[in-house]
Formats: structure tokens, C-alpha cells, sequence
């Protein structure tokens, strides 16, 4: 009788973590969210790759601005701040949706801001199963 508690408790206890720590895919602008802050802030491939299919057209572009990034702080010495506002999901169906977003581009040193840009990108997503993941993206 303990051996099937304990083994019943493990089952609850591995679905509880489970669920804590899948990624959060249920709609395509939070898809878009968290691929973002996966990727910018987080600044971890292997989180952002939980939002991608499994080849994404142009994936290569934010990737690009991301070693861009990462050159200007090692060469200015500067912090380079990527955020993101107006996700705007489009052209939604059941199955796919389009999500324009945002970004915004800041170079800060000493707490000054010394550069910013504005560049609007376009995330196409398709809707797997339950959950929806970024399979191309463009920017304007």
C-alpha cells in the first residue's frame, strides 16, 4: 500500500513540474512574447528554439540582430536593451496567425542612453497541435 502512494505521489509530483515548466505556447502573441524575451533578454537559445518549428524560414534575420548586438557591447563596452511593445496577432485563423511587433533597439553606457532604433518585425506562426510556434519570420 505505501509502495503505490509513493509511486501515485511521484506521478502527481512529475506532472505538476511538468506543467510548471512547459513553455507557455497557447496564443500566438504570447508565442511571440516569449520568444523574445527568450532570445533578447534572456539572451538562452535553447529556451527561445521552444517557440520556433522545426525549420523557420528566416530565422537567420533575428539571429543576425542578435550577434549584432552582442558585437557592439564587446566592442563600445555599451548595454544594448531590446524592447517590444504593440503585439499585434493578424490574419488569425484556427490553425495560423501572423503577430507584428515593435522593437525597440537601445544602446545604453553609464546610464545614458547613446542610441536607439525602432524596427518593426513580423512573426508567422502555425498552430501545432495544441500549441503555436513561430515558423517564419520577416521585418519591415
Amino acid at each position: 500500500m505505501i509502495a503505490l502512494l509513493c509511486v501515485g505521489g511521484a506521478g502527481v509530483v512529475y506532472v505538476a513540474y511538468d506543467t510548471v515548466t512547459q513553455p507557455d505556447r497557447s496564443a500566438p502573441d504570447v508565442v511571440v512574447d516569449n520568444y523574445l524575451r527568450a532570445t533578447f533578454t534572456n539572451r538562452d537559445d535553447l529556451q527561445a528554439e521552444a517557440f520556433l518549428c522545426e525549420a523557420p524560414a528566416n530565422i537567420d534575420l533575428i539571429h543576425a540582430l542578435r550577434d549584432e548586438i552582442d558585437d557592439r557591447e564587446m566592442r563600445f563596452g555599451v548595454d544594448v536593451v531590446v524592447t517590444w511593445s504593440s503585439l499585434t496577432p493578424h490574419n488569425a485563423t484556427e490553425e495560423a496567425a501572423d503577430v507584428e511587433v515593435g522593437l525597440v533597439i537601445t544602446g545604453q553606457s553609464d546610464g545614458q542612453v547613446r542610441s536607439r532604433r525602432s524596427e518593426t518585425w513580423s512573426f508567422s506562426l502555425r498552430r501545432e497541435s495544441r500549441d503555436w510556434q513561430i515558423c517564419s519570420v520577416t521585418t519591415a
